[in-house]
């Protein structure tokens, strides 16, 4: 009903028809639902095109400039999944490498970050640990990994626990933070977690070697 009329609701129904349809894989509905909310500028029917246009899900090409396009129509509408899309599309580029673009990438990155997204603040992590920003930077790295870890992410709080273990010019191994961090990403299921904890372990860093220990680690990694 509410799309037969002038309701102010209207794109919010096309979205939840498109949602409805994705659990039926109807891709020419979802395809038409998506079109219809997004000319409505609804900010989700804009941001689903978007997605589905960068992975070729549901019938749609893949295709580059049609996935930014529709994402920026939501990111310029303040959403931070579509920043954060974007900042992934020009990370990945396309199926032929084209289109990557570093710093385009980290600018939408910290555009979705600033917004409270978590999984954009540990890739701008990650970009300074690997380097995509310019040079290698682990504290600036460290500094976004500690945010995203504090909300949860298991990725930034393996990325902290392992960079706590590095020594630089500026830097000294932390064992104690290391493992605390290490074994908050373990308990969310991370077997590379368990690895580092396990050679910690069997290397005694930071305390006596245990190797019973390190081993029942290793086993846990193993088997997740």
């Amino acid at each position: 009903a509410a799309i037969q009329t002038n309701n102010p609701y209207a794109s919010i129904a096309y979205h939840d028809l498109c949602r409805l349809h994705l659990h039926k894989s109807n891709n020419s509905e979802i395809k038409r639902y998506l079109l219809e909310g997004a000319s409505r500028h609804h900010v989700k029917c804009c941001y689903q095109m978007g997605v589905f246009y960068s992975t070729g899900a549901h019938g749609f090409p893949k295709d580059f400039q049609q996935a930014r396009d529709w994402l920026e129509l939501a990111a310029d509408e303040g959403n931070a999944e579509a920043m954060y899309e974007l900042g992934r599309l020009f990370y990945l580029g396309d199926t032929n490498n084209l289109y990557t673009d570093y710093d385009e990438a980290m600018t939408w990155f910290q555009r979705a970050s600033d917004a409270g997204h978590t999984g954009a603040t540990y890739h701008i992590g990650y970009f300074y640990e690997f380097g995509f920003a310019g040079k290698n930077d682990y504290s600036q790295a460290k500094e976004y990994y500690l945010a995203a870890a504090n909300k949860g992410d298991l990725y930034s709080q393996y990325h902290y626990g392992h960079l706590s273990l590095v020594e630089t010019n500026q830097m000294y191994p932390d064992y104690q933070l290391a493992k605390e961090y290490l074994e908050k990403a373990a308990q969310q299921g991370y077997a590379r977690a368990y690895c580092v904890l396990a050679e910690m372990e069997y290397l005694g860093l930071g305390q006596t070697p245990r190797l019973s220990k390190a081993r029942s680690l290793f086993n846990e990694a193993k088997i997740r």
